[in-house]
């Protein structure tokens, strides 16, 4: 989101006016910071804006838009604690650089922002005066007193950008940076920029109010204070608000039904109970959805292009860095680059070693098409029906997604096919696109980071993790566990399926693929944390059921009910501390042997079973004999 570069724009209530003169490094200029001065001009301005650190941001100038003096107080965010610093920053005409300096008095800068090919945006939901400016070496967040004074600097510095890129327009050719290659003029950018701002902000607290409204009438629905006829026109209500088009419930901008992958945004759901339910939380989802996407996190868009830009997956490595950066989540330009390189470094070798073993694979399908698994075929259209790329049966998706369950199915005949892996290798396709590269990926989850037995028959690998996971709930959410407990609800029966099919499905899919970066890399801890963060986000909520029926619906839903990912994930990576790999890897080894011990048992009774029917059947065929011979 571009701010609007207006002229006429009025600047800040708190004006104090001063001659031009004393713009810079005067001691007029710092004896009049936060003071009135008695001498105005009609054609020149000073703006003050206090601080509460006694700082001011200060614009100087006339109303000619060229000859307007840029100068005052920001506050500049930097250094390893990323603190908050206050600078005098000044406005190069000439060259189209904002200069920095310690103080008004200072004559050597401490730094420059060319300005010549920036980009400005801000925060919707940041600390009050924030902005950024993004250049294609880096982003620079600084902050302005209060909003008015933020939406005047932004105004004239993107004035003088546009200004300065007309004026030389004729001498040179000033690329423009990739994101604004289909806009054809600064001023056009700016304005669409401030316009679509506008509506997304309008269509989200829209969004908003709609939920809000809708939740009163659910709480209605509920009351039992209501009498007859009131309780039927609040049905009246629900119902007319349940038929409603979700797609078409807000009309200031158009916003689509699927989101970059495909998925559908609003939530639905097949319950009837639970449809006000589910139009509640898609306005919540549009409304958190919409203000994403005009926060821009420049900070760390800009570790994202340092670590990341402009490098091939060979180039990349392991690092500290990498793992932050992918705790956070990637941007999608950077996913499938990055996917391939954690990809890569499990497979290098058995690649080298078989370079052309998947088109072999597909080969064996296709001559032995008996061998392939039936399962495969039936569950093609069956797989992620809320996506748009694999609705359609004729779906180019949909072919690729069954030439890599079959390569994968002759690849781990252990294994073969179970349900499940067709959404695995469904999330790796929508990313990286290419079948080769969606198929390796299926073999680094089965194969590489999943435990062992956990995609067999038995699922022992499975079933010992979700013990795993009820001994951590009881480590670190003790009230949530007794209160489940209590109520006789067994939680595996709802989390097996996040652990097999790693939330597929679940979590709507912006966080999804969060999860999904982390997990390539880290392992199947990160199941672990965000399965335990779920019930932490929700514990609340969860506390307030006591009935087990109504536990079991709710947890069914819960995943999809998550509106703030950062926050999700801030408990997953905080919360959730300490969660070693090791302390897994142990409990595993005692689940397991618990588990095969009682297999074994198991096992024992079914063949005791078994020999007791022979023998049972054996004596009922000689009773019977006996009697044919009487008859005779």
């Amino acid at each position: 989101m571009e701010s609007q570069g207006n002229s006429s724009t009025p600047p800040p209530p708190d004006v104090r006016v001063s001659p031009p003169e004393e713009c810079f490094g005067s001691e007029e200029t710092q004896q009049s910071l936060g003071q009135s001065d008695r001498s105005q001009n009609k054609n020149d301005t000073q703006i003050h804006a206090a601080q509460p650190d006694g700082t001011s941001v200060t614009l100087r100038g006339t109303p000619t838009s060229s000859s307007i003096k840029l100068c005052g107080y920001l506050n500049k965010q930097g250094g390893p604690l990323r603190a908050w610093k206050s600078r005098w920053f000044v406005y190069e005409e000439k060259s189209c650089q904002l200069f920095y300096y310690r103080m008004a008095q200072d004559i050597n800068p401490l730094g420059k922002v060319d300005l010549s090919l920036a980009t400005f945006s801000y925060p919707l939901q940041g600390e009050e005066g924030t902005f950024h400016i993004q250049t294609p070496e880096r982003t620079v967040i600084l902050k302005a007193p209060n909003k008015d004074a933020r939406m005047y600097w932004l105004q004239q510095l993107q004035l003088k950008r546009t200004l300065y890129r007309e004026q030389h327009a004729e001498h040179q050719s000033i690329p423009r940076p990739d994101s604004h290659k289909l806009e054809s003029t600064p001023s056009a950018n700016n304005c669409r920029g401030f316009k679509w701002s506008l509506c997304a902000v309008l269509e989200a607290n829209s969004c908003q109010m709609e939920s809000r409204y809708l939740g009163i009438l659910q709480n209605l629905q509920e009351s039992k204070e209501l009498n007859p006829e009131q309780r039927e026109a609040v049905k009246k209500v629900v119902i007319d608000a349940v038929r409603a088009d979700l797609s078409t419930a807000n009309k200031l901008n158009s916003i689509r039904d699927y989101d970059e992958y495909g998925f559908k945004i609003a939530m639905d759901y097949r319950v009837e109970d639970l449809k006000l339910l589910a139009k509640i939380q898609g306005q919540e989802i549009r409304s958190q959805n919409l203000l994403n996407q005009e926060e821009c996190d420049g900070a760390f868009l800009a570790r994202c292009d340092q670590l990341l830009f402009g490098r091939p997956e060979a180039e990349l490595s392991s690092s500290t860095e990498l793992k932050n950066l992918l705790r956070t989540g990637l941007p999608r330009e950077y996913r499938a680059r990055v996917w391939r390189f954690m990809i890569q470094t499990r497979t290098k070798s058995r690649k080298e070693r078989h370079p052309n073993h998947y088109q072999e694979l597909c080969e064996k399908s296709i001559t032995s098409p008996h061998l392939v698994p039936r399962q495969i075929q039936l569950d093609l259209d069956r797989t992620l029906t809320s996506n748009q790329y694999f609705s359609p049966p004729s779906s180019s998706l949909i072919q690729k997604l069954e030439r890599v369950l079959q390569a994968f199915s002759w690849q781990n005949p252990t294994i073969g096919y179970v349900q499940g892996l067709n959404r695995l290798a469904a999330i790796a396709l929508l990313v990286l696109q290419e079948e080769e590269d969606a198929f390796w990926c299926l073999v680094v989850i089965v194969d590489y980071i999943m435990p062992q037995n956990y995609y067999t028959k038995d699922l022992v690998g499975c079933q010992a993790d979700q013990r795993i996971l009820k001994d951590l709930m009881f480590e670190k959410l003790p009230r949530l566990t007794a209160h489940l407990e209590a109520l006789k609800v067994d939680v595996s029966l709802i989390t097996v399926e996040w652990f097999l099919v790693l939330f597929v499905e679940s979590l709507p899919t912006r966080i999804l693929f969060k999860v999904w970066d982390t997990f390539l890399y880290e392992g199947i801890k990160v199941i672990f944390r965000y399965a335990l963060a779920l019930f932490k986000y929700k514990e609340e909520n969860i506390l307030k059921i006591n009935d087990s029926g109504e536990m079991y619906q709710y947890l069914r839903i819960l995943p999809g009910t998550i509106v703030d990912g950062r926050k999700l994930t801030s408990i997953a990576f905080n919360d959730m501390n300490p969660l070693p790999m090791k302390l897994l890897h142990n409990r595993r080894a005692v689940h397991l042997e618990r588990l095969h011990a009682e297999i074994k048992e198991l096992d024992n009774l079914r063949k005791a079973y078994k020999a007791e029917r022979v023998q049972c059947k054996d004596k009922e065929m000689d009773t019977l004999a006996s009697e044919d011979e009487e008859e005779v």
